[in-house]
């Protein structure tokens, strides 16, 4: 018995946290709020998914979409870096992902 709530625990504090938006959503918010194209957005909202946690990414789509109730909503659970990290996401992401599809061209 012991054993089953330990299992039970276990799953839950390791089960990742869900990502309320999903790359299809960053890709359209970041073409319609961009310049970038759909293959930059995509590869940009990939790493992104990988680089924040789901409120940092869900709020990033939220800035970029300027989904102001969201943003209100997620700030206050996130801490400052979380924050700033998913603030500036865009400064940095994209240029990663152009530098990456011109080594393969």
């Amino acid at each position: 018995m012991n054993r089953i709530l330990f299992l039970a625990a276990f799953s839950l504090i390791a089960a990742p946290a869900a990502f309320a938006a999903d790359v299809d959503a960053f890709v359209a918010a970041c073409t319609s709020s961009s310049n970038l194209d759909e293959e930059k957005c995509r590869c940009t909202g990939d790493n992104a998914r990988k680089d924040l946690t789901a409120d940092g990414f869900d709020y990033l789509v939220a800035l970029l979409n300027n989904d102001k109730a969201t943003i209100d909503a997620k700030r206050p659970g996130l801490g400052m870096e979380e924050q700033m990290k998913a603030t500036l996401y865009m400064t940095k992401g994209p240029a990663k992902c152009a530098a990456a599809a011109a080594t393969k061209e």
